[in-house]
């Protein structure tokens, strides 16, 4: 993690820079129960921090898809802003976009409050919504099976991208994905399949998942539904 003064050069996605400054690990938890800042940050595969005292762009070549969809997701939070204020504006940003650099502080303490911050997280209801969406609207309109599982797949897979792709987030793709391809199969879906199937690419991609607030509460609930219903 790398945290640069604002009178430094402007670092777009995909660029690659050399850096000098003050470099330090991240804190763990003093006490039982605490914030253990390093175990957070190892989650992401962050395991340095360094205070930049000077950048230098070696390499200003751009990763075109990413950019493309930051400025997206730039341009679409000025327009929440704009029509909504800056205090409903930066909630639906939160809701919509996963950015909560706009939240407000009060706002987001009524959510904690009320037992409902969750709904200020993207989840699995907001890719189910836009990715199953998308795909029944493109089978209703006529597409085949693989023309309309393909295109909602890749919109699913841009809108996961560009919200940063978090651990609940990453589960219902990856669990959506499962669902198309056994209808471009023909197969039968089978929920507790996909799910096993998506705790496995996670844990692969990063072990330390498994000890994630988020990773369990995404992947208990989904469990409990698969056990429970009838």
């Amino acid at each position: 993690m790398v945290y640069i003064r604002p009178d430094q050069p402007e670092i777009k996605i995909g660029n690659r820079i050399k850096i000098s400054g003050e470099a330090s690990v991240f804190e763990t938890a003093r006490n039982p129960g605490n914030f253990d800042q390093r175990a957070y940050y190892a989650r992401q595969g962050l395991y340095v921090l360094v205070w930049a005292e000077a950048v230098e762009v070696i390499s200003a070549e751009t990763d075109r898809v990413q950019h493309f969809l930051y400025e997206m997701r730039s341009g679409w939070r000025k327009i929440l802003t704009e029509h909504l204020g800056e205090y409903y504006g930066g909630t639906m940003s939160a809701v919509l976009l996963g950015d909560k650099s706009g939240l407000d502080a009060e706002m987001k303490k009524l959510y904690q409050k009320n037992g409902i911050g969750h709904l200020l997280a993207i989840s699995g209801l907001h890719m189910s919504f836009i990715g199953m969406g998308v795909y029944s609207l493109l089978r209703r309109s006529g597409l085949g099976f693989i023309s309309a599982g393909a295109a909602g797949s890749a919109i699913l897979l841009l809108y996961t991208m560009m919200i940063g792709a978090g651990v609940s987030s990453l589960r219902a793709l990856i669990m959506f994905l499962v669902k198309v391809g056994a209808d471009m199969t023909g197969r039968d879906y089978d929920m507790a399949t996909s799910l096993a199937l998506a705790a496995a690419v996670l844990c692969w991609r990063q072990p330390l998942y498994i000890t994630d607030a988020g990773f369990l509460l995404s992947f208990g609930a989904i469990l409990g539904l698969v056990l429970l219903t009838p």
